[in-house]
Protein backbone atom coordinates (compact mmCIF):
# COMPACT_ATOMS: atom_id res chain seq x y z
CA UNK A 1 0.00 0.00 0.00
CA UNK A 2 1.41 3.57 -0.67
CA UNK A 3 2.50 5.47 2.31
CA UNK A 4 1.01 8.54 3.45
CA UNK A 5 4.26 11.00 3.73
CA UNK A 6 2.82 13.16 6.74
CA UNK A 7 3.44 16.91 6.42
CA UNK A 8 7.02 18.13 7.99
CA UNK A 9 6.83 19.82 10.99
CA UNK A 10 10.06 19.94 12.27
CA UNK A 11 10.49 21.90 16.13
CA UNK A 12 13.58 22.63 16.00
CA UNK A 13 13.99 24.19 12.43
CA UNK A 14 10.86 26.22 13.77
CA UNK A 15 12.28 27.23 17.03
CA UNK A 16 15.44 28.66 15.05
CA UNK A 17 13.05 30.84 12.82
CA UNK A 18 11.88 32.49 16.19
CA UNK A 19 15.39 33.49 17.89
CA UNK A 20 15.48 37.71 17.99
CA UNK A 21 11.93 38.08 17.85
CA UNK A 22 10.26 39.93 20.32
CA UNK A 23 7.88 37.63 23.04
CA UNK A 24 4.60 39.51 22.05
CA UNK A 25 5.29 39.02 18.21
CA UNK A 26 6.39 35.34 18.59
CA UNK A 27 2.45 33.74 18.49
CA UNK A 28 1.20 35.68 15.71
CA UNK A 29 4.52 34.66 14.09
CA UNK A 30 4.41 31.44 14.59
CA UNK A 31 1.00 31.17 12.63
CA UNK A 32 2.66 33.12 9.79
CA UNK A 33 5.08 30.22 9.55
CA UNK A 34 2.72 27.34 9.75
CA UNK A 35 0.71 29.13 7.13
CA UNK A 36 3.57 29.22 4.68
CA UNK A 37 4.81 25.94 5.27
CA UNK A 38 1.34 24.42 4.41
CA UNK A 39 1.16 26.46 1.21
CA UNK A 40 4.66 25.70 0.36
CA UNK A 41 5.05 22.31 1.09
CA UNK A 42 4.42 19.30 -1.21
CA UNK A 43 0.78 18.16 -0.80
CA UNK A 44 1.19 15.28 -4.10
CA UNK A 45 0.64 12.82 -1.23
CA UNK A 46 -2.81 13.33 -0.64
CA UNK A 47 -4.10 12.59 -4.01
CA UNK A 48 -2.46 9.23 -5.51
CA UNK A 49 -0.68 9.78 -9.11
CA UNK A 50 -3.24 9.90 -11.97
CA UNK A 51 -3.22 8.50 -15.21
CA UNK A 52 -2.34 10.30 -18.82
CA UNK A 53 -5.29 12.16 -19.64
CA UNK A 54 -6.08 11.19 -23.03
CA UNK A 55 -6.30 7.12 -21.66
CA UNK A 56 -8.57 8.65 -19.15
CA UNK A 57 -10.83 9.73 -21.16
CA UNK A 58 -10.77 6.68 -23.16
CA UNK A 59 -11.49 4.22 -19.91
CA UNK A 60 -14.24 6.59 -19.39
CA UNK A 61 -15.58 6.33 -22.77
CA UNK A 62 -15.15 2.27 -22.38
CA UNK A 63 -17.78 2.56 -19.49
CA UNK A 64 -20.22 4.83 -21.27
CA UNK A 65 -20.15 2.41 -23.66
CA UNK A 66 -20.54 -0.69 -21.65
CA UNK A 67 -23.83 0.54 -20.42
CA UNK A 68 -25.97 -0.24 -23.94
CA UNK A 69 -23.51 -2.95 -24.92
CA UNK A 70 -23.91 -5.20 -21.39
CA UNK A 71 -27.18 -3.61 -20.74
CA UNK A 72 -26.31 -2.82 -17.10
CA UNK A 73 -28.38 0.05 -15.70
CA UNK A 74 -24.39 1.65 -14.13
CA UNK A 75 -21.15 0.55 -13.63
CA UNK A 76 -18.20 1.76 -11.05
CA UNK A 77 -14.32 1.06 -12.25
CA UNK A 78 -11.08 1.49 -9.73
CA UNK A 79 -7.54 0.64 -11.60
CA UNK A 80 -4.39 1.05 -10.40
CA UNK A 81 -1.76 0.95 -12.65
CA UNK A 82 2.32 0.92 -12.71
CA UNK A 83 3.79 3.81 -10.02
CA UNK A 84 0.47 3.65 -7.85
CA UNK A 85 -1.01 5.69 -10.44
CA UNK A 86 -5.35 5.44 -9.78
CA UNK A 87 -8.05 5.95 -12.23
CA UNK A 88 -11.47 5.74 -11.24
CA UNK A 89 -14.61 6.16 -13.17
CA UNK A 90 -18.27 5.91 -12.69
CA UNK A 91 -21.24 5.68 -15.95
CA UNK A 92 -25.19 5.41 -15.46
CA UNK A 93 -27.52 5.47 -12.53
CA UNK A 94 -27.17 4.23 -9.37
CA UNK A 95 -31.17 4.60 -9.21
CA UNK A 96 -33.15 4.55 -12.19
CA UNK A 97 -36.54 6.43 -10.67
CA UNK A 98 -34.66 9.35 -8.91
CA UNK A 99 -32.58 9.38 -11.71
CA UNK A 100 -29.46 9.07 -9.07
CA UNK A 101 -26.00 9.00 -11.28
CA UNK A 102 -23.57 6.39 -10.33
CA UNK A 103 -20.65 7.28 -8.15
CA UNK A 104 -17.37 5.66 -7.70
CA UNK A 105 -17.85 5.52 -4.45
CA UNK A 106 -20.87 4.14 -3.98
CA UNK A 107 -21.42 0.31 -2.04
CA UNK A 108 -22.41 -2.48 -4.11
CA UNK A 109 -22.52 -6.05 -2.90
CA UNK A 110 -19.56 -8.01 -4.01
CA UNK A 111 -20.83 -11.53 -3.85
CA UNK A 112 -18.15 -14.73 -4.14
CA UNK A 113 -15.53 -12.10 -4.39
CA UNK A 114 -16.56 -12.60 -0.16
CA UNK A 115 -14.93 -16.21 -0.40
CA UNK A 116 -11.34 -14.53 -1.08
CA UNK A 117 -11.82 -13.41 2.89
CA UNK A 118 -13.02 -16.12 3.74
CA UNK A 119 -10.30 -18.25 2.18
CA UNK A 120 -7.59 -15.82 3.72
CA UNK A 121 -8.79 -16.42 7.05
CA UNK A 122 -8.53 -20.17 6.54
CA UNK A 123 -4.96 -19.74 5.56
CA UNK A 124 -3.96 -17.58 8.44
CA UNK A 125 -5.18 -20.13 10.74
CA UNK A 126 -3.39 -22.80 9.00
CA UNK A 127 0.02 -20.68 9.59
CA UNK A 128 -1.19 -20.39 13.30
CA UNK A 129 -1.60 -24.24 13.40
CA UNK A 130 -5.35 -24.42 14.16
CA UNK A 131 -5.89 -26.69 10.94
CA UNK A 132 -4.17 -28.59 8.41
CA UNK A 133 -5.11 -28.33 4.96
CA UNK A 134 -5.30 -32.41 4.11
CA UNK A 135 -7.00 -33.06 7.27
CA UNK A 136 -10.58 -34.54 6.99
CA UNK A 137 -13.60 -32.12 8.12
CA UNK A 138 -14.45 -34.94 10.93
CA UNK A 139 -11.51 -33.69 12.76
CA UNK A 140 -12.71 -30.13 12.72
CA UNK A 141 -16.54 -30.19 12.99
CA UNK A 142 -18.84 -32.66 14.64
CA UNK A 143 -21.78 -31.88 12.13
CA UNK A 144 -22.20 -34.84 9.98
CA UNK A 145 -21.23 -34.03 6.50
CA UNK A 146 -21.48 -36.79 4.00
CA UNK A 147 -17.77 -37.92 2.92
CA UNK A 148 -16.46 -35.86 6.88
CA UNK A 149 -14.32 -38.18 6.89
CA UNK A 150 -12.55 -37.85 3.17
CA UNK A 151 -13.14 -34.50 2.48
CA UNK A 152 -10.38 -32.31 3.31
CA UNK A 153 -9.51 -28.46 3.99
CA UNK A 154 -7.53 -28.47 1.00
CA UNK A 155 -10.97 -30.07 -1.31
CA UNK A 156 -12.85 -27.45 0.29
CA UNK A 157 -11.27 -24.43 -0.60
CA UNK A 158 -10.22 -26.14 -4.41
CA UNK A 159 -13.54 -26.32 -5.00
CA UNK A 160 -13.35 -30.12 -5.47
CA UNK A 161 -15.37 -31.48 -2.18
CA UNK A 162 -17.95 -33.51 -4.22
CA UNK A 163 -20.57 -32.14 -2.40
CA UNK A 164 -23.99 -31.33 -3.74
CA UNK A 165 -25.06 -27.85 -3.98
CA UNK A 166 -27.57 -26.06 -1.90
CA UNK A 167 -28.62 -23.96 -4.48
CA UNK A 168 -29.22 -26.89 -7.35
CA UNK A 169 -31.33 -28.66 -4.72
CA UNK A 170 -35.15 -28.87 -5.84
CA UNK A 171 -36.20 -28.71 -1.93
CA UNK A 172 -34.34 -25.78 -1.36
CA UNK A 173 -35.51 -23.99 -4.60
CA UNK A 174 -38.92 -24.55 -3.36
CA UNK A 175 -38.52 -23.11 -0.04
CA UNK A 176 -36.89 -19.61 -1.35
CA UNK A 177 -39.72 -19.73 -3.55
CA UNK A 178 -42.62 -19.75 -0.90
CA UNK A 179 -40.40 -17.71 1.22
CA UNK A 180 -38.33 -15.39 -0.64
CA UNK A 181 -37.20 -13.58 2.39
CA UNK A 182 -36.02 -16.05 4.90
CA UNK A 183 -33.13 -16.29 6.47
CA UNK A 184 -30.98 -19.37 6.82
CA UNK A 185 -28.48 -20.76 9.35
CA UNK A 186 -25.26 -22.48 7.85
CA UNK A 187 -26.24 -25.84 8.94
CA UNK A 188 -29.43 -25.51 6.97
CA UNK A 189 -27.67 -24.88 3.86
CA UNK A 190 -25.10 -27.54 4.31
CA UNK A 191 -28.25 -29.95 4.90
CA UNK A 192 -29.33 -28.95 1.41
CA UNK A 193 -26.15 -29.99 0.00
CA UNK A 194 -25.20 -33.58 1.95
CA UNK A 195 -25.22 -35.40 -0.86
CA UNK A 196 -22.22 -36.11 -3.10
CA UNK A 197 -21.37 -35.69 -7.18
CA UNK A 198 -17.92 -37.12 -7.53
CA UNK A 199 -15.22 -38.62 -5.07
CA UNK A 200 -13.35 -35.91 -3.13
CA UNK A 201 -10.54 -34.18 -5.37
CA UNK A 202 -11.45 -36.00 -8.75
CA UNK A 203 -13.17 -32.63 -10.23
CA UNK A 204 -13.89 -28.87 -9.93
CA UNK A 205 -17.24 -28.28 -9.27
CA UNK A 206 -18.30 -24.60 -8.13
CA UNK A 207 -20.15 -24.51 -4.73
CA UNK A 208 -20.94 -22.24 -2.42
CA UNK A 209 -21.66 -25.07 0.27
CA UNK A 210 -17.55 -25.67 0.07
CA UNK A 211 -17.24 -22.21 1.45
CA UNK A 212 -20.24 -22.08 3.80
CA UNK A 213 -18.59 -25.36 5.85
CA UNK A 214 -15.32 -23.34 6.21
CA UNK A 215 -17.31 -20.20 7.79
CA UNK A 216 -18.42 -23.35 9.97
CA UNK A 217 -15.14 -24.05 10.62
CA UNK A 218 -13.53 -20.51 11.29
CA UNK A 219 -16.13 -20.24 13.87
CA UNK A 220 -15.81 -23.49 15.64
CA UNK A 221 -12.06 -22.88 15.78
CA UNK A 222 -11.99 -19.08 16.66
CA UNK A 223 -14.96 -19.28 18.79
CA UNK A 224 -15.93 -16.24 17.84
CA UNK A 225 -18.27 -15.21 14.43
CA UNK A 226 -17.11 -15.47 11.16
CA UNK A 227 -18.00 -11.51 10.95
CA UNK A 228 -15.83 -10.73 13.57
CA UNK A 229 -12.99 -12.63 12.49
CA UNK A 230 -12.80 -11.21 8.64
CA UNK A 231 -13.01 -7.94 10.80
CA UNK A 232 -10.25 -8.72 12.60
CA UNK A 233 -7.82 -10.21 10.36
CA UNK A 234 -8.27 -8.53 7.18
CA UNK A 235 -10.62 -5.43 7.55
CA UNK A 236 -8.94 -3.87 10.59
CA UNK A 237 -5.11 -4.56 9.19
CA UNK A 238 -5.64 -2.94 6.11
CA UNK A 239 -8.39 0.10 6.51
CA UNK A 240 -11.27 -1.21 4.96
CA UNK A 241 -13.47 1.36 6.33
CA UNK A 242 -16.38 0.56 3.40
CA UNK A 243 -16.21 -2.92 3.75
CA UNK A 244 -18.52 -5.15 6.31
CA UNK A 245 -20.20 -8.50 6.45
CA UNK A 246 -23.74 -7.80 5.97
CA UNK A 247 -26.22 -9.67 8.44
CA UNK A 248 -29.56 -7.92 6.71
CA UNK A 249 -30.70 -6.12 3.45
CA UNK A 250 -29.90 -2.91 4.97
CA UNK A 251 -26.60 -1.33 2.79
CA UNK A 252 -24.58 1.44 3.70
CA UNK A 253 -25.30 5.13 2.07
CA UNK A 254 -24.34 5.70 -0.55
CA UNK A 255 -25.63 2.32 -2.56
CA UNK A 256 -26.47 1.43 -5.83
CA UNK A 257 -29.87 -0.39 -5.92
CA UNK A 258 -29.54 -3.56 -7.89
CA UNK A 259 -31.97 -4.14 -11.11
CA UNK A 260 -33.25 -7.64 -12.38
CA UNK A 261 -34.83 -7.27 -16.16
CA UNK A 262 -37.64 -9.72 -15.36
CA UNK A 263 -40.98 -10.43 -17.92
CA UNK A 264 -40.05 -7.69 -19.79
CA UNK A 265 -39.16 -4.78 -17.27
CA UNK A 266 -36.73 -3.58 -15.44
CA UNK A 267 -37.52 -3.87 -11.49
CA UNK A 268 -35.70 -3.29 -8.55
CA UNK A 269 -33.78 -5.48 -5.98
CA UNK A 270 -31.59 -4.28 -3.62
CA UNK A 271 -32.05 -7.50 -1.47
CA UNK A 272 -33.28 -10.36 -3.76
CA UNK A 273 -32.01 -12.62 -1.15
CA UNK A 274 -31.63 -12.40 2.53
CA UNK A 275 -27.47 -12.36 2.92
CA UNK A 276 -27.76 -15.63 5.38
CA UNK A 277 -28.52 -17.19 1.74
CA UNK A 278 -24.98 -16.44 0.70
CA UNK A 279 -23.20 -16.19 4.16
CA UNK A 280 -19.56 -16.98 3.99
CA UNK A 281 -19.72 -18.02 0.46
CA UNK A 282 -20.90 -14.44 -0.57
CA UNK A 283 -22.46 -11.86 1.83
CA UNK A 284 -20.34 -8.86 1.90
CA UNK A 285 -20.91 -5.68 0.98
CA UNK A 286 -17.84 -3.19 0.01
CA UNK A 287 -16.42 0.07 -2.50
CA UNK A 288 -14.77 0.01 -5.44
CA UNK A 289 -11.95 2.04 -3.39
CA UNK A 290 -11.79 -0.73 -0.53
CA UNK A 291 -11.54 -3.36 -3.26
CA UNK A 292 -8.63 -1.80 -5.11
CA UNK A 293 -7.10 -2.22 -1.41
CA UNK A 294 -7.71 -5.44 -1.01
CA UNK A 295 -6.90 -6.34 -5.08
CA UNK A 296 -3.56 -5.36 -4.08
CA UNK A 297 -2.96 -7.22 -0.86
CA UNK A 298 -4.19 -10.17 -2.55
CA UNK A 299 -1.66 -10.11 -5.11
CA UNK A 300 1.18 -9.27 -2.51
CA UNK A 301 0.18 -11.55 -0.32
CA UNK A 302 0.56 -8.91 2.12
CA UNK A 303 -1.13 -10.82 5.20
CA UNK A 304 0.17 -14.03 4.86
CA UNK A 305 3.68 -15.16 4.77
CA UNK A 306 5.01 -16.04 1.44
CA UNK A 307 4.98 -19.93 1.42
CA UNK A 308 1.49 -19.61 1.79
CA UNK A 309 0.88 -16.86 -0.93
CA UNK A 310 2.63 -19.43 -3.08
CA UNK A 311 0.51 -22.37 -1.77
CA UNK A 312 -2.71 -20.52 -2.36
CA UNK A 313 -1.61 -19.76 -6.18
CA UNK A 314 -1.25 -23.58 -6.58
CA UNK A 315 -3.55 -23.77 -9.44
CA UNK A 316 -5.64 -26.94 -11.02
CA UNK A 317 -7.05 -26.23 -14.15
CA UNK A 318 -10.70 -26.57 -14.51
CA UNK A 319 -12.42 -28.35 -17.59
CA UNK A 320 -15.07 -25.71 -17.21
CA UNK A 321 -14.98 -22.69 -18.30
CA UNK A 322 -12.07 -22.77 -20.58
CA UNK A 323 -9.42 -20.82 -19.80
CA UNK A 324 -10.27 -21.22 -15.45
CA UNK A 325 -8.00 -22.33 -13.36
CA UNK A 326 -8.84 -22.62 -9.21
CA UNK A 327 -6.26 -22.16 -6.35
CA UNK A 328 -7.22 -21.56 -2.43
CA UNK A 329 -9.62 -19.09 -2.73
CA UNK A 330 -8.10 -17.63 -6.00
CA UNK A 331 -9.27 -17.88 -9.51
CA UNK A 332 -6.62 -17.31 -12.41
CA UNK A 333 -8.26 -16.91 -16.07
CA UNK A 334 -6.18 -15.53 -18.71
CA UNK A 335 -3.39 -14.36 -17.54
CA UNK A 336 -5.33 -12.52 -14.00
CA UNK A 337 -5.99 -13.04 -11.22
CA UNK A 338 -8.38 -12.71 -8.45
CA UNK A 339 -12.28 -13.18 -7.87
CA UNK A 340 -15.62 -12.61 -9.80
CA UNK A 341 -18.55 -12.00 -8.00
CA UNK A 342 -22.78 -12.58 -8.32
CA UNK A 343 -24.98 -11.89 -5.98
CA UNK A 344 -28.57 -13.25 -7.69
CA UNK A 345 -27.38 -11.24 -10.28
CA UNK A 346 -28.20 -7.84 -9.32
CA UNK A 347 -25.10 -6.91 -8.50
CA UNK A 348 -21.70 -8.68 -10.10
CA UNK A 349 -18.25 -7.71 -9.03
CA UNK A 350 -14.57 -8.46 -10.34
CA UNK A 351 -11.49 -7.88 -8.36
CA UNK A 352 -8.09 -9.16 -10.44
CA UNK A 353 -4.23 -8.25 -10.63
CA UNK A 354 -3.37 -8.42 -14.72
CA UNK A 355 0.13 -7.59 -16.04
CA UNK A 356 0.44 -5.49 -13.03
CA UNK A 357 -2.38 -3.92 -12.77
CA UNK A 358 -5.29 -4.05 -10.11
CA UNK A 359 -8.55 -3.80 -11.68
CA UNK A 360 -12.00 -3.54 -9.89
CA UNK A 361 -15.54 -3.32 -11.97
CA UNK A 362 -18.85 -3.55 -9.64
CA UNK A 363 -22.07 -3.11 -11.69
CA UNK A 364 -26.02 -3.05 -10.61
CA UNK A 365 -27.56 -6.03 -12.57
CA UNK A 366 -29.64 -5.55 -15.25
CA UNK A 367 -30.84 -2.47 -17.80
CA UNK A 368 -33.51 -3.08 -20.50
CA UNK A 369 -33.03 -6.69 -22.86
CA UNK A 370 -30.31 -7.44 -19.76
CA UNK A 371 -29.84 -10.97 -18.75
CA UNK A 372 -27.46 -13.27 -16.67
CA UNK A 373 -24.54 -14.07 -19.26
CA UNK A 374 -24.65 -10.54 -20.77
CA UNK A 375 -24.59 -7.97 -17.58
CA UNK A 376 -22.15 -8.65 -15.63
CA UNK A 377 -18.87 -6.96 -14.49
CA UNK A 378 -16.43 -9.66 -15.98
CA UNK A 379 -17.64 -8.66 -19.62
CA UNK A 380 -16.73 -4.77 -18.92
CA UNK A 381 -13.75 -6.24 -17.18
CA UNK A 382 -12.83 -7.94 -20.55
CA UNK A 383 -13.37 -4.81 -22.82
CA UNK A 384 -11.38 -2.44 -20.34
CA UNK A 385 -8.40 -4.48 -20.39
CA UNK A 386 -8.53 -3.87 -24.11
CA UNK A 387 -8.74 -0.03 -23.31
CA UNK A 388 -5.58 -0.22 -21.24
CA UNK A 389 -3.60 -2.10 -23.96
CA UNK A 390 -2.97 -5.18 -21.70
Amino acid sequence: MAQIRPLRTDSARLSGLFVGIPLRFKPVFHIVVVLILLFTADLSWAEPAKFNPALAQRLDKCLQESLSEFKVPGVIAWVRGPKDRIWKGAAGWADLAQKIPMSPFMHMRIGSVTKTYTAMVILQLWEEGFLALDRPLADYLDFPITGGNKITIRHLLQMRSGLGNYSFNKKFGALMEDEPNRNFTPGELVKFSNYTVCAPGTRFDYNNANYIILGMIIEKLTKSSFSEQVKKRIIKPLGLKQTLVAVSCAMPQPFAKGYLFQKGKVVKSVCPMQPSVAWSAGNMLSTGSDQLVWAQAMAEGSLIKRKTRALQREFLNCQKPAGLAYGLGLARFHGGVGHTGNYSNAYTCIVMHYKGYDIVIMANGQAKNGNPKLSKASNIYAKLIKVLGL
